[in-house]
């Protein structure tokens, strides 16, 4: 059987300011692409896993829910036999997510938000998926011998304990269930965890301490995981793989491949699985420029990035007046302006010095004081060749001087 993974939409994400609704309903129009032109040369897929993080925040905005509404109507519709397979992140609310989760699986929609049902399977063309949401203090009970289950594996007392315990006990139910009711079958789990080890991708980040990580090995006894979380495509064991976010939704992702992966599942053993990287074409792609601000303006080697969403790391020692709307008349998308370290670090006062400028209580500070300021806001020509510059500096003598012969 063959199945879609993908992850961490993140419906509804403000990127610096910038409503990314368009680039995600394009993204899922690439999805439906690929499910399309599968079917189309007879190989279709059986499920689609999106494993968490399908809002970016617990509150989403209307046109995100209507989103996910038409997306997951669309699919349906056009793809009666498939099975999504959808669970909650750490971004999700658990809440809102599974409304109409009941009605929707018998739709072949099935929702997961809640750890009440892990160990009920959802069987796919032979193969028995498994869906474990982002987990949290006390959402697992420790099953004891027998039918009795004891209270919840955290108490109040140790709720801050991390992830490992919570999922090696949703790793034993999950497998004693299935050895006993679909040995036969593969046993795929579909998760929203950080394992260990994963590069993040520059989007998500560990606790500090690590507490939130996993080690993969407990993964083991699975034909196959397919992971959320870390918004960088790759493998996190031999077993289980981050599909990655669909869209670079920062600067540090910028240039990164993006990818939907396609898995073949052959028999219960992982050789016989395979994974394919589908890539991700966005409707912006994600650039960061760093050079002078009348080079990003007038080089033309930039043209290409008009529609990109940019981000620019401007070298010049002097501050730009209103840079991003002049910015805005080349590059439409600009979402970013800055200036780079080495500007900061080449100003005509360090830190240092500007704190030994303003313990110092001869008459000349404030002047010494005020140049620093104009040399570091304007870069140290202007102090010589602008002349509303060397105004500025001149009127700001005069009261300096006045002040003094008053006191």
């Amino acid at each position: 059987m063959r199945f879609l993974h993908t992850a961490d939409f993140h419906l509804g994400k403000m990127f610096y300011e910038k409503s990314l609704l368009e680039d995600q309903d394009f993204m899922l129009r690439a999805l439906r692409a690929e499910l399309e032109g599968a079917r189309k040369d007879g190989e279709p897929y059986s499920a689609l896993v999106i494993a968490g993080d399908v809002y970016d925040r617990s509150v989403p905005p209307a046109d995100a829910v209507e989103l996910l509404g038409n997306f997951l109507t669309d699919i349906h519709q056009d793809f009666p036999d498939i099975h999504i397979l959808l669970l909650a992140g750490n971004h999700d609310s658990a809440e809102r997510l599974s409304f109409l989760k009941g009605p929707l699986s018998k739709q072949n929609i099935h929702i997961c938000t809640d750890c009440a049902s892990i160990t009920e399977p959802v069987i796919v063309d032979g193969a028995a998926f498994y869906q474990l949401p982002y987990l949290t203090p006390g959402c697992i009970k420790r099953r004891a011998e027998g039918d009795g289950i004891q209270p919840p594996l955290f108490g109040p007392e140790t709720r801050l304990r991390g992830q490992q315990e919570l999922l090696d006990e949703a790793v034993r139910q999950i497998t004693e269930a299935h050895r006993a009711s679909y040995g036969e079958l593969p046993c795929i789990l579909c998760a929203h965890l950080f394992a260990a080890g994963s590069g993040t991708g520059g989007q998500e980040t560990g606790t500090a301490g690590g507490t939130d990580q996993i080690d993969a090995g407990v993964l083991e006894p699975f034909t196959y995981v397919a992971l959320g979380h870390i918004h960088s495509a790759q493998k996190a064991a031999h077993n289980a793989w981050y599909s990655g976010s669909p869209l670079a939704y920062s600067f540090d992702e910028r240039d990164s491949e993006k990818y939907f992966l396609s898995v073949t599942v052959s028999s219960c053993s992982t050789k016989d699985t395979a994974v394919k990287k589908i890539p991700v074409v966005p409707l912006h792609a994600v650039k960061s420029i760093t050079c002078s601000f009348d080079d990003a303006m007038h080089n033309p080697g930039y043209g290409g990035l008009r529609d990109c969403y940019i981000q620019v790391n401007c070298t010049d020692k002097n501050m730009i007046e209103n840079p991003m709307p002049l910015l805005r008349t080349r590059f439409p998308n600009v979402l970013s302006f800055c200036y780079t370290k080495s500007r900061t670090d080449t100003g005509s006062a360090s830190l240092s010095e500007r704190r030994r400028l303003l313990s110092r209580k001869e008459k000349s500070s404030a002047e010494r004081i005020f140049t620093a300021f104009l040399c570091d806001l304007y870069g140290e020509d202007a102090l010589s060749k602008d002349a509303l510059v060397k105004e500025e500096t001149e009127i700001f003598r005069r009261i300096a001087g006045s002040l003094e012969e008053q006191s």
